[in-house]
């Protein structure tokens, strides 16, 4: 199973203009995910204040249905791929048992002293590998993959 990690609510200052939810709340909810994950593994603030992070570096956003104000929320979190130096992530957002919207994320280890990507270190790779090993036992969605253009229109 995915891991559970956020619960949220559409709040009314996510909708834009014409009364639907924004596009970038909808990777807003992923964000909330991957950073309730992130801490799991080691890489917590005090981690971050010692120059290394992980950074989401390629993002596909594929809508299922709309999001409308007072909507709740989950997300879930599937690891994709690991190594030292990536991690392939699948934020899954539902509503009322509903997939709405999936976010695939690539995110990569960064030294931020020098602006380059750097392996992790063994401790925050040991942690991340057990998690990993875990979601490779989880079937692969078929949202998984997709790039724009290729996927089936929403409504």
């Amino acid at each position: 199973m995915a891991l559970y990690l956020k619960t949220l609510k559409v709040l009314p200052s996510w909708a834009n203009g014409l009364g639907v939810v924004a596009e970038h709340w909808y990777l807003h909810c992923a964000s909330e995910a991957t950073d309730a994950f992130l801490p799991m593994i080691g890489v917590d603030l005090d981690y971050v204040s010692r120059g290394y992070s992980y950074y989401a570096v390629e993002t596909q956003i594929t809508k299922f249905a709309l999001l409308s104000v007072g909507d709740e929320l989950r997300s879930d979190l599937q690891i994709l791929m690991y190594d030292q130096k990536r991690i392939q992530f699948l934020v899954t957002v539902i509503r009322e048992g509903r997939e709405i919207v999936a976010i695939e994320q690539m995110y990569i280890h960064v030294d931020k002293a020098v602006g380059k990507s750097c392996d992790a270190p063994s401790q925050v790779f040991e942690r991340l590998k057990l998690f990993g090993e875990a979601h490779k036992l989880l079937p692969i969605p078929d949202v998984v993959g997709r790039s724009v253009g290729k996927s089936e229109p929403m409504l």
